[in-house]
């Protein structure tokens, strides 16, 4: 079924060297992040995740699957609950059929909700836990590096018993961001109070006197990996707004020029 209006969550692929809009899911509630906690796991990607759904404008909610694959997935819970800040994260396991109970509250009448993570997380087979039977396919994970093949090769709309609409997502191994920095402004909210903080408005968080970002990394209440990766999103959506402003110019020249 065709999936389209709404809110749309995006990211962009890269095509002949240039950075494209593509349509993931639209019509969304609620967006499902899906992470396994297995050789899969990566913080980074959540985040990355995490700032995709707010610029779609949509409800995220981080779900830690494969918790029988995990011998301490609390110390899990905590790193992701430090990157997630004000979004439910909850562990399940829908291998085993474990506290997949979580997903009620959100799968109301008329809602819609779609499964966002890599390929081998986990989103088919939660599809299928919640349905009582196989309607999603799965394949195997690769023991060595945790990765699945590409199961759901394209969105796929369904409707659920308690008349929610479940979107199931192909995995994304590369994740190009899409939308503005402003987004950031969610997605890291603790840095971005951080910067408030600093002694200078125009701090650049290098090795100004006074910068409150320097500070929380030294005194470890912010990790420099978190820090990166927001400079890494911040930078990588500059880029895309420059390309963006650079194609909109060339279009509109070439418009001009076929006028005449």
């Amino acid at each position: 079924m065709p999936i389209s209006g709404g809110r749309k969550i995006k990211k962009g692929v890269i095509q002949g060297g240039s950075t494209e809009e593509q349509v993931m899911a639209s019509n969304i509630d609620i967006a499902f992040i899906v992470c396994g906690l297995d050789n899969n796991f990566d913080l980074r990607r959540i985040e990355r995740y995490i700032t995709l759904v707010y610029n779609s404008r949509v409800k995220p909610v981080v779900i830690l699957n494969k918790a029988d694959k995990c011998p301490n997935p609390e110390d899990f819970l905590r790193l992701v609950e430090e990157v997630a800040i004000k979004i439910p994260v909850y562990i399940v396991s829908a291998l085993k059929s474990i506290s997949m109970d979580v997903f009620t509250q959100y799968m109301q009448p008329g809602k819609t909700v779609v499964f966002l993570g890599s390929s081998g997380v986990g989103k088919s087979t939660i599809i299928n836990c919640l349905f009582g039977e196989n309607r999603q396919q799965t394949k195997l994970i690769s023991e060595s590096t945790g990765k699945g093949r590409h199961t759901t090769t394209y969105s796929e709309l369904i409707m659920h018993d308690s008349g929610c609409m479940l979107i199931d997502t192909p995995g994304s191994r590369e994740l190009q961001l899409w939308g503005t920095t402003d987004c950031l402004d969610e997605s890291f909210q603790d840095i971005i109070e951080l910067s408030y903080k600093c002694k200078y408005n125009d701090c650049q968080h290098h090795n100004e006197p006074g910068c409150a970002i320097i500070k929380a990394i030294e005194e470890g209440s912010l990790s420099y990996e978190r820090y990166e990766s927001y400079k890494k999103q911040f930078f990588e959506l500059k880029l895309l707004d420059k390309r963006k402003k650079q194609l909109e110019l060339y279009r509109n020249k070439m418009m001009k020029r076929n006028k005449f």
